[in-house]
């Protein structure tokens, strides 16, 4: 960000940067439009990834925490293989809804006439709930009912516990 102006000191790409991973949705870019589609897709992208991250950390690491507060594993217990198991399984489930939803979003906004790569960013921004536009009009650049009522629709989905799609894959209403 900073070597192409898009921001004028490091602290500000740093900040730009950690926005994005946290999904707070904070920016000091005030116009999205002015960035190159590659510095929309990049914003759009951090924000996935961080989303993710929070993700598999909530599905992985708070449940241990929360066995025993800062319980610490004993690498030679016989559990630990099997937590381990669990966590990667748990772990990958998470993931794949979370591509799977990431998937259908892009594919449901393509239908609802957006470009490829405004589809792609908009899936991106809108399942990690990081809430970056790459048009300086947000979402009020298509004027679509349609649009936003399918984005409202998906960002209720991304917020549901994750642990309710892995029951519903199970059949375990």
């Amino acid at each position: 960000l900073v070597l192409t102006g898009s921001v004028q000191s490091l602290s500000q790409g740093i900040f730009e940067s950690v926005a994005a991973l946290t999904t707070t949705n904070a920016t000091i870019i005030p116009t999205p439009d002015s960035l190159s589609r590659g510095l929309q897709l990049w914003r759009c992208l951090l924000g996935w990834i961080g989303g993710a991250g929070f993700l598999l950390a909530a599905a992985t690491i708070f449940p241990m925490l929360s066995i025993s507060g800062m319980h610490i594993f004993n690498p030679l217990s016989s559990e630990t293989h099997t937590i381990q198991i669990r966590m990667g399984h748990t772990s990958a489930w998470v993931f794949m809804i979370y591509l799977a939803l990431t998937a259908i979003l892009f594919i449901v906004l393509k239908q609802e006439n957006m470009t490829g790569f405004e589809a792609f960013c908009y899936a991106l921004s809108t399942i990690s709930l990081s809430g970056f536009s790459i048009h300086d009009q947000s979402i009020n650049f298509y004027n679509s009912p349609l649009i936003e009522s399918t984005l409202i629709v998906i960002m209720l989905m991304a917020g549901l516990p994750y642990h309710l799609y892995l029951r519903l894959s199970k059949r375990d209403f």
